[in-house]
């Protein structure tokens, strides 16, 4: 699942526009599907943090714990909320064994902006999304020289701009994670390099492209 954007209504679908609608009505029937269990969506996650675990020395494995609101007073659908605090804060608690709540809701899947009507439903789609940021996350601990290339591509498919000192961030990875599976999707659709330059130059201002 990629970078989400606060306009969207639901999760981004590709390239093939074809596709888009029935693929968004699929993604709505499985995040709303009650025969498809928590545990089996939670499961992957547990078996990336184990191998985390078998690769270090350390006898001890310290988990860090924290709790953050999901701000929803302006999503009328959603009928489960509970207040949090007064009566204008609504929406649901959300506790995690990892602290990756920026890149949940402002960085990365803007959680907030979630279409889905109710909390079961937004914790199928948290749980996928989990899954693209446990892949950022491995690419980000790599210390191989494939890592390390395949991250500057990523971070300049991204278009992300990033602190002096900083080569890559988790935000800007999944950003660039989505950008090259459009790409590739262009391009085993039959769509060809050529055609690509082409569309890009075509209506460009003169001197545009070099």
């Amino acid at each position: 699942m990629g970078i989400s954007s606060s306009t969207a209504a639901g999760p981004n679908t590709g390239t093939d526009s074809t596709k888009a609608a029935s693929r968004s009505q699929a993604m709505w029937r499985f995040l709303h599907n009650d025969s498809v269990a928590i545990q089996a969506l939670i499961e992957p996650l547990k078996e990336a943090a184990r191998d985390g675990c078998s690769c270090s020395k350390s006898q001890f494995v310290l988990i860090m714990h924290d709790w953050s609101k999901l701000d929803f007073k302006t999503h009328k659908s959603k009928m489960d909320k509970v207040q949090l605090t007064h009566k204008n804060d609504v929406g649901y608690d959300l506790t995690a064994s990892l602290s990756f709540f920026k890149l949940v809701k402002s960085s990365g899947q803007q959680i907030e902006c979630w279409q889905q009507s109710d909390g079961m439903a937004i914790m199928r789609r948290l749980l996928v999304g989990s899954m693209a940021c446990v892949y950022v996350w491995r690419l980000l601990a790599d210390e191989s020289e494939e890592a390390a290339q395949k991250r500057e591509h990523l971070m300049k498919l991204s278009g992300r701009q990033t602190k002096r000192g900083v080569r890559a961030t988790a935000s800007g990875l999944l950003a660039g994670w989505y950008a090259l599976l459009s790409v590739l999707s262009l391009l085993e659709s039959g769509t060809t390099v050529e055609q690509l330059r082409k569309y890009a130059q075509t209506h460009a201002p003169p001197g545009f492209f070099v």
